[in-house]
């Protein structure tokens, strides 16, 4: 397992925030509806077998007032 720096924050004492220092990540947006939106879409960058990934870390970020969603997959 990979160890990341983490720090409290002082907003949410009760959980950590990990701090992303020099990662390159490609950012990925699809529609959101229903959960399966977020299995589908990650099948599809699944799929993209050029993707130079590095698997340290993917992060997904929600927008449900939009209905969108992003996932940022860790890049060499």
């Amino acid at each position: 397992l990979h160890s990341f720096p983490t720090r409290r924050s002082s907003d949410l004492p009760d959980f950590d925030s990990l701090i992303v220092d020099e990662e390159n990540f490609k950012i990925f947006e699809f529609e959101y509806n229903t959960a399966q939106d977020v299995t589908n879409a990650r099948e599809k960058i699944w799929s993209l077998t050029d993707l130079p990934r590095k698997y340290s870390f993917d992060l997904e970020e929600y927008d449900f007032a939009n209905k969108k969603f992003r996932i940022y997959i860790s890049l060499k």
